[in-house]
């Protein structure tokens, strides 16, 4: 799918910051489909930041971009070429 095609398609309409990239790569890892290091890195990047007001709201995201590859093959428009 190229970038185009992604930005035509409303649930691709994530831009993610830092903190969800690190929730997402968390995630990834911790379903087994990314290898361990990622989690591993992701979680030494998320530490303290569990009382960030978006801290929540960032898995939610993740979430959110975990369902997109499984409906399009891709996480988000914005990680599209």
């Amino acid at each position: 799918m190229t970038r185009q095609q992604a930005e035509q398609i409303p649930e691709l309409q994530i831009y993610p910051n830092e903190l969800v990239e690190d929730c997402f790569y968390y995630k990834m890892a911790v379903s087994g489909k990314i290898s361990g290091e990622h989690a591993q890195k992701a979680m030494e990047r998320l530490k303290g930041k569990e009382n960030d007001p978006c801290y929540k709201g960032a898995f939610i995201v993740a979430d959110m971009m975990i369902a997109n590859i499984e409906k399009y093959g891709i996480p988000c428009a914005a990680w599209c070429k």
